[in-house]
């Protein structure tokens, strides 16, 4: 209990109020209210349930999350919750827009080989460029939205758009041959 007071004493002469909340909640009159309620804030914002809250306080197996700081979880309003999927729901819109300048830009360029109007290797190196780049987007997306425990199951979509990244500069290259026949 040393440590802990120590813990929360230090981090209200830096200013942490959530900090001196988690750790000074657990002696009871000890946390001010509004410590109490910033770590409150912040265990609402990374989405913690029961569990995850007495982890973030590092409770002792058989000690409860006291009361004050269930009242205050209650009191902060659902508009401050973190919205789980977004990161993976723009990964996933991001990959679908990557693959549709995919084949649309392919398209074109074969259309072009096709109605003889030039070279059609510029249209191919900006779609690969583009989609490239949508692509390490997406994998981003996924492993910032994989961090999450809840959503760990995002992080092989990561690895797949990389791949996908990689296959589309290997499929650009091959292209770049085809459309460098001669007539």
């Amino acid at each position: 209990m040393e440590a802990r007071l120590a813990l929360a004493t230090l981090y209200r002469e830096l200013g942490h109020a959530d900090q001196a909340g988690r750790w000074g909640s657990v002696e009871p009159g000890w946390a001010k209210p509004e410590e109490i309620a910033a770590f409150a804030r912040l265990a609402v914002s990374v989405n913690a349930g029961e569990g995850k809250v007495r982890s973030l306080m590092h409770l002792q197996p058989g000690m409860e999350v006291p009361d004050a700081v269930r009242e205050e979880i209650a009191k902060v309003p659902v508009a401050m919750q973190s919205d789980d999927d977004t990161e993976f729901a723009v990964g996933m819109v991001t990959g679908l827009v990557a693959l549709a300048v995919a084949v649309l830009g392919h398209i074109v360029a074969f259309w072009q080989v096709g109605a003889g109007l030039g070279d059609p290797r510029l249209i191919s190196r900006w779609t690969t460029l583009i989609v490239v780049g949508l692509l390490a987007l997406a994998a981003a997306s996924f492993a910032i939205g994989g961090l999450d425990p809840k959503h760990r199951g995002a992080l092989w979509f990561a690895p797949a758009a990389l791949a996908l990244g990689v296959a589309t500069v290997a499929l650009a290259l091959n292209l770049e041959r085809v459309y460098s026949w001669e007539r």
